[in-house]
């Protein structure tokens, strides 16, 4: 169906209001305090886009993404209602036996005793369940989600490589596309021209936009510099603004892996 699942992704992504409560007189009419929330993203899904534009402080159905989990099931529910009339179901947290991956561990020995991701005629799986996917009588998708919100940038920008490696190893096992979406909050993961920071390594291909591929090494814990991925395709991390207050630092990006 060409496009299709990644043109609803991008269109979610475009419902997303980042907002300050302060700006919105009615924030505690429509939805509950959470003092332990840090900047919510506030989502609203209308049928019309130009209703958006009017601003939600009169839409009481404004909907709160404050963690991964929240993110992952507004998505899954947003996926259902959009792809309905295509008949997807749409799930969450599937183990990949369901779709006849055969599961191994991930890490494993090469004779050098470098702990490494093997793609050979056993091919280990970086992950056993899938954050979302959809799938209907001749077709099937996987989405994997992160959206970050405690700093440990690179250990964080380690698990967005692997969960690409993952994606690619489902594309193999005949899924029709896989994608990978981030979300974060705050600008130490891309940089944002800060000359401060640091850019190489791990942090070249999330602030610098080198393309990501080949063998990366972890950058942090006890596998630092011994444990390593290898992704096959080659991948820009391109990250786009989301709709909010002056100064936002959120951004996003959405990655279609191939095999």
């Amino acid at each position: 169906m060409d496009n299709l699942v990644l043109d609803a992704l991008n269109k979610f992504m475009k419902r997303i209001v980042i907002h300050k409560k302060e700006y919105n007189p009615k924030w505690k009419e429509n939805v509950p305090e959470r003092k332990e929330n840090k900047n919510p993203i506030h989502i609203i899904i209308h049928e019309k886009e130009d209703q958006l534009e009017d601003g939600f402080s009169e839409y009481p159905e404004c909907e709160f993404i404050y963690n991964e989990y929240s993110l992952q099931h507004l998505l899954g529910y947003f996926l259902r209602n959009e792809l309905k009339d295509k008949g997807f179901r749409v799930e969450f947290e599937r183990n990949i036996g369901f779709f006849g991956a055969k599961k191994e561990p991930y890490l494993i020995k090469d004779n050098k005793s470098v702990k490494k991701f093997l793609d050979g005629d056993k091919k280990p799986f970086v992950k056993s369940e899938v954050d979302i996917c959809l799938y209907n009588k001749s077709e099937k998708y996987a989405i994997e989600l992160k959206f970050p919100r405690n700093g440990q940038y690179p250990e964080e920008m380690y698990s967005f490589v692997k969960d690409i490696k993952f994606m690619e190893q489902l594309k193999k096992q005949d899924f029709t596309k896989t994608y990978c979406l981030c979300l974060v909050d705050d600008k130490n993961f891309y940089g944002q021209n800060n000359p401060k920071l640091e850019t190489s390594g791990i942090y070249e291909y999330f602030r610098k936009a080198k393309k990501i591929g080949g063998e990366i090494v972890k950058p942090t814990g006890k596998d630092k510099g011994t444990e390593k991925i290898e992704i096959k395709g080659k991948y820009d991390v391109n990250w786009r603004p989301i709709e909010g207050f002056e100064g936002s630092q959120f951004r996003y990006y959405i990655i279609e892996v191939c095999d």
